[in-house]
């Protein structure tokens, strides 16, 4: 119910249940959810219901346990931050070429344009 209703924050605008979808899709894809069926919309906003606010609370309110002696945590100063899956766009431009690399397009040894920046900041599984 958690990524369930991160998912909501982050689709907004979609409906409960396309939602829902979206989150098991990957699991269906893979043959792993058997014939379990998206719940009806009423039983998802029960356990929301039941889910409250604690578990967001919790969650949101983490506190990096890396500290600047942290081997690899930090770079010039910065802290270090992975996000699975997450990808920022950049100009194309050779000196972003030069620091980030061009990621590959399934496609033989042929690059791609930097719209989705390199493996380094792109959650690569």
């Amino acid at each position: 119910m958690v990524y369930f209703v991160l998912g909501l924050a982050l689709f907004s605008p979609a409906p409960h249940l396309e939602v829902m979808r979206h989150l098991v899709a990957g699991l269906r894809g893979s043959g792993l959810l058997g014939d379990w069926h998206v719940p009806a919309k009423s039983s998802l906003f029960r356990a929301r219901q039941r889910l409250g606010s604690e578990p967001l609370r919790v969650l949101f309110a983490a506190k990096p346990m890396a500290t600047e002696v942290t081997p690899g945590a930090f770079w010039r100063g910065l802290r270090l931050l992975a996000v699975d899956g997450t990808c920022w766009d950049v100009a194309d431009t050779e000196a972003n070429e030069a620091a980030f690399g061009r990621p590959g397009n399934g496609r033989g040894t042929k690059k791609s344009a930097l719209g989705a920046v390199s493996r380094i900041m792109c959650g690569a599984r």
